[in-house]
């Protein structure tokens, strides 16, 4: 008995730890006031306001073709919408990044996040959220999301581009939370929309927020609250449960551009307690920016003249002696980096640094960039050493005659490095969201082949679908967001047939004919002129064919003939005369070749080209013309079909027979 009292007493002071240690934990948050809570949630409260703002626009204005929906849904806050929730967090991200350690932004303005820090903005900005949605291709204002939100499943990494600081310095409106309410365990800020020029404001809204859950699932301290809806705010505004507001005033503002004349960020800073330096970053000037120019010059670190201003050149030379220390490449100098730089012993400038898969920063960047510029790299550069970083130092080496591991070493770096690196001749893998001349190449390709219009550089929307059209002309399956060497090498070798052989058929048998008619042509003179007998009115009737003689003789009046199925492939409407199908029927067909194929994007153009290319000694119009019937009625019959079942309108049984059929070159 007493033993058991004993366990039992354990397993109560056991219990009772693990409720100290709970509540402990979300001490911090417990004892913080509600205005400190509140403005450690500025950036995420500047994210949701001007996203929702932006949706009411649209739907007052109607300018976008789904305003309609957005109207409906303006009231709503809502963490379903892939689309919402990521046009969300890219402001987060971009509004909130200086404050985290683990944030990367690149001289290229590429900010790069792991994944489960965004998991946490994610969270903080949309109550109840548990896990984050794929990335989609489009926001509301018809922008490629994908074209800023990037992912990189190995190194678990997000990449926001575009989202420097100084871009929310020029943004043209700002927030401010005037007023919180609390009731329950909810709160409710009150934050106010104002323009940036003049002060004026724009709108008003009432956020409700939540306790954040993610603080169970995170170790470090996570932000006080999570966002769970944003409202206009009007008068005598009630909660769902018709409990009137009592606001308490405040004013925290975020995004607010400072006046010029207080720009100088040194009196702000807070020195570090422990280093005794003041944190330093773009935009700082001053002594101490000389001396830590003039420092990270004598370790070898190149940031230019130590002219006492803190630019990109020494936020770069910062970056790399950061790379050189193992910490996050920030750029900015804090106190104790600082410390770091002017010990003793701070490690000097390398030049080579062995560069693998999984390496990221500074270095990745400028690796990357050198790959691009020769040609052996699409993506956009990111700093993240991954598969495709991989792939395009490997094809490089091969090229160079260097070791093929995938690895940049020295003797890798060097070569890159050279004025007589090579150029890559080869076809590289390009997807979705690549940029660069190697796109632009594939572009220009596909548009020869009539399926984009314009050659950008950019692997967007428009160029998936000309990519997804190539490959149903060639008879392969694909999304278009891919295009592999293979693909790419496809496009070059890929040759239209002429579209000329039915037009020249008809023409060759006229004058065939036309000797026939001039026997008796020939045989007018021989007949006496001063007599007009019947031979004489027969005369006419054999001349008749003399005058088709012009119709035969005329090539120059069948050359356009000839010319015309040219024009047709690019021009659609001039195709409309040489249909040989009613318009019901292409009706009939298109939904054929979409329901087989299983491609609800396909083109009238795609649906005839894919056929055409099926089909043996087709000339590939891209018009449904008198050879393409004759064609399919051919296979009809091989098909078993028979009566009005042979009528040269392919449907789903002759498009299936023509599924796997190689296409005719």
């Amino acid at each position: 008995m007493k033993k058991l009292t004993c366990i039992l007493l354990a397993a109560l002071l056991a219990l009772s730890a693990v409720a100290f240690a709970i509540a402990e934990g979300n001490a911090a948050t417990a004892t913080a006031t509600v205005e400190e809570n509140l403005t450690r949630m500025l950036p995420m409260l500047d994210s949701a306001v001007r996203n929702m703002d932006a949706l009411y626009e649209a739907a007052k204005t109607g300018t976008d073709e789904t305003a309609g929906e957005i109207a409906d849904a303006a009231t709503a806050y809502d963490a379903e919408d892939p689309v919402f929730v990521w046009n969300v967090l890219y402001l987060a991200a971009r509004n909130d990044w200086q404050n985290n350690p683990n944030a990367n932004m690149s001289e290229y303005k590429v900010l790069t996040l792991p994944e489960a820090d965004v998991l946490k903005l994610a969270q903080s900005c949309f109550y109840g959220l548990t896990e984050l949605p794929e990335v989609p291709e489009q926001d509301p204002a018809k922008k490629q999301l994908a074209d800023y939100v990037g992912y990189d499943a190995d190194a678990q990494v997000y990449t926001f581009a575009w989202a420097g600081d100084e871009l929310r310095t020029n943004e043209e409106t700002y927030i401010a939370v005037n007023g919180y309410a609390q009731v329950g365990e909810e709160t409710y800020a009150l934050v106010t929309e104002y323009l940036s020029k003049d002060d004026s404001q724009v709108k008003s809204f009432i956020v409700r927020m939540g306790d954040n859950l993610s603080a169970s699932l995170f170790d470090e301290d996570v932000l006080p609250y999570a966002i769970e809806s944003v409202e206009l705010n009007i008068p005598d505004y009630t909660t769902a449960d018709g409990q009137t507001l009592t606001f308490t005033e405040c004013h925290m503002e975020f995004g607010k551009p400072a006046p010029e004349a207080e720009a100088t960020p040194e009196p702000t800073q807070k020195p570090a307690e422990t280093t005794g330096y003041s944190e330093l970053k773009q935009g700082s000037r001053g002594d101490a920016v000389t001396k830590l120019q003039k420092r990270l010059t004598e370790l070898g670190y190149d940031c230019g003249k130590a002219d006492g201003i803190y630019g990109s050149r020494t936020s770069r030379a910062v970056r790399f002696f950061q790379d050189a220390l193992g910490v996050s490449q920030t750029g900015r100098a804090t106190g104790e980096m600082q410390q770091k730089l002017f010990s003793a012993n701070a490690p000097e400038y390398v030049h080579y640094v062995l560069l693998k898969k999984g390496s990221s920063g500074v270095r990745v960047e400028d690796l990357q960039a050198r790959l691009r510029k020769l040609g052996y790299l699409a993506n956009p550069v990111d700093g993240q050493y991954g598969e495709t970083t991989k792939k395009a130092v490997a094809l490089f080496q091969k090229d160079a005659g260097l070791k093929v591991d995938g690895s940049a070493g020295k003797q890798t770096l060097k070569a890159l490095e050279s004025k007589k690196a090579p150029h890559c001749e080869a076809y590289i893998a390009l997807k979705k969201g690549d940029t660069g001349d190697r796109v632009t190449e594939m572009q220009k390709r596909l548009v020869e082949l009539g399926l984009l219009e314009k050659a950008d550089g950019s692997y967007n929307k428009k160029t998936v679908a000309a990519v997804k059209a190539f490959l149903a002309l060639i008879g392969q399956d694909g999304n278009g967001k891919t295009a592999t060497p293979e693909t790419i090498q496809a496009m070059f070798d890929y040759k239209p047939a002429e579209p000329t052989p039915a037009p020249t058929e008809a023409p060759t048998e006229a004058p065939t004919e036309a000797p026939t008619t001039e026997a008796p042509a020939t045989e007018a003179p021989a007949t006496e002129a001063p007599t007009t007998e019947a031979p004489a009115t027969e005369a006419p009737a054999t001349e008749a064919p003399a005058t088709e003689a012009p119709t035969t003789e005329a090539p120059a009046t069948e050359a356009p003939a000839t010319e015309a199925p040219a024009t047709d492939a690019p021009v659609e409407p001039t195709a409309a005369p040489l249909e040989a199908i009613t318009e019901e029927q292409m009706k009939t067909f298109i939904t054929a070749v979409q329901t087989v194929l299983n491609d609800n994007t396909l083109t009238k153009s795609d649906c005839i080209a894919w056929l055409q290319a099926r089909l043996t000694g087709s000339s590939r119009t891209g018009v449904y013309d008198a050879e393409t019937v004759e064609l399919v009625k051919a296979v009809q019959t091989k098909l078993g079909l028979t009566g009005e079942m042979v009528n040269g309108v392919a449907g789903e049984d002759v498009i299936t027979s023509l599924k796997d059929v190689t296409p005719a070159k």
